[in-house]
């Protein structure tokens, strides 16, 4: 999966030692989301997962 989009950086499990370094790219599974589910307005928005890089 990640090879299809090496454009991303994936964290998988943890946490990073230096947050500030790093921060949300994007909003994903806003279609699954619930209406009281507030989104921040500078992130892209994806209905559902990412789509592959092709």
């Amino acid at each position: 999966m990640a090879d299809s989009r090496p454009h991303l950086t994936f964290i998988r499990a943890g946490a990073p030692d230096h947050p500030a370094l790093i921060g949300p790219q994007a909003v994903i599974r806003t279609g699954a989301a619930p209406h009281w589910a507030h989104h921040d307005p500078d992130l892209p928005p994806y209905p559902a997962q990412i789509p592959p890089v092709a």
